[in-house]
């Protein structure tokens, strides 16, 4: 039975094969080796010495933030606000406190101390005891050459004029300038100045010429109520009170002589130099000079050159050139006629 049955199977047709190529083996990479430990051997000196340079500009140049007590004082500043004293002239202590904290301040941590100001509803001037603006809108248009503004900056100040102190010390922060303070042990520290008001410098001004005409009339009045000098206070003085004698007296008269004599002829001398810069007439060691003749010609001015016109014989002419052999070289003048003796001379004729 089982040989029949072997007999009877059918042989099974082959399968057919993909036309497609067999996907190539990729060879694995070898195994990673372990990690070597990190070394914890000391760094290069290059390294040493950068991180070094780091820490000493992080103790000398980084300041260290402003702590929130000085905030507060600053935001409760100004202390003395009625008048005589504003924004425009604080009171010294004031001032005093408010450049002695604000050295310390970065520009960043100024800004800072302006918007918590804001939130008080103050102006981001520190020596500054009015509101803020409160003004609405995204923008606000400004009168006199103004432009327009953002309403979020303007409502930082009171005016236009603590804006201006404002900047005025943010500036000074972002770029600074330093001096040695006696108080902080001659350290060097960040100088700080507020600006200076425009009614205030002229107050200044006034002050110390006041001050001088002052001084001036106690010197005169000092000069009128000294005792007068007799020959017998002078001989009583004795020799260190002496005025000098006659011919020192002398000496100094004919020297303020020679001084207001100086003087004029200085005058007289700036005078004949204008009169001769001017061109008027001048006397004196001047008078030799006189105006200088100035002589205005015109100037001729060259005709651009005309390009050349072309005669009847342009059409002769090859880029420019004309041949000289050929049929171009023969010349016919207009007085000759059609027929010549040149023509004879080339061309036979046959005469009846």
């Amino acid at each position: 039975m089982s040989a029949e049955a072997n007999s009877k199977k059918k042989p099974q047709p082959n399968k057919p094969k993909g036309i497609l190529k067999k996907p190539a083996t990729v060879p694995q990479s070898p195994p990673l080796a372990n990690p070597s430990k990190p070394n914890n051997s000391q760094p290069d000196p290059s390294t040493a010495a950068r991180i070094r340079l780091l820490q000493k500009l992080r103790d000398t140049e980084l300041k260290p933030p402003v702590p929130l007590s000085t905030f507060e004082q600053l935001i409760a500043l100004p202390r003395h606000a009625s008048p005589p004293y504003s924004a425009a002239r604080p009171h010294p202590a004031d001032a005093a406190l408010f450049l002695a904290l604000l050295r310390d301040f970065s520009p960043a941590e100024y800004l800072d101390l302006v918007e918590e100001r804001n939130c008080v509803s103050k102006c981001g001037y520190a020596l500054c005891g009015r509101p803020r603006r409160a003004l609405e809108g995204a923008y606000k248009l400004r009168w006199g050459g103004g432009g327009v503004g953002k309403t979020a900056e303007l409502n930082k100040w009171c005016s236009d004029a603590c804006a201006l102190r404002a900047l005025h010390l943010k500036v000074q922060l972002d770029h600074p300038s330093y001096e040695r303070s006696a108080e902080a042990g001659g350290k060097m520290v960040v100088k700080l100045e507020l600006r200076e008001e425009a009614g205030h410098k002229e107050e200044k001004e006034k002050g110390a010429g006041t001050e001088d005409k002052n001084l001036k009339e106690e010197d005169e009045e000092a000069v009128k109520s000294a005792p007068a000098a007799t020959p017998a206070a002078d001989a009583a003085a004795g020799p260190v009170a002496s005025r000098g004698t006659d011919e020192d007296r002398e000496r100094l008269a004919r020297d303020m002589a020679q001084l207001e004599i100086d003087k004029a002829k200085r005058a007289r001398q700036n005078a004949s130099a204008l009169a001769a810069e001017r061109g008027d007439p001048a006397a004196g060691w001047l008078a030799g000079q006189s105006r200088v003749e100035v002589t205005i010609k015109e100037q001729t001015v060259d005709e651009p050159v005309q390009p050349p016109v072309p005669g009847e014989d342009a059409h002769l002419y090859i880029e420019g050139y004309k041949p000289t052999f050929g049929a171009c070289a023969t010349k016919r003048h207009p007085e000759e006629g059609a027929d010549s003796e040149e023509d004879d001379d080339e061309f036979p004729t046959i005469r009846l």
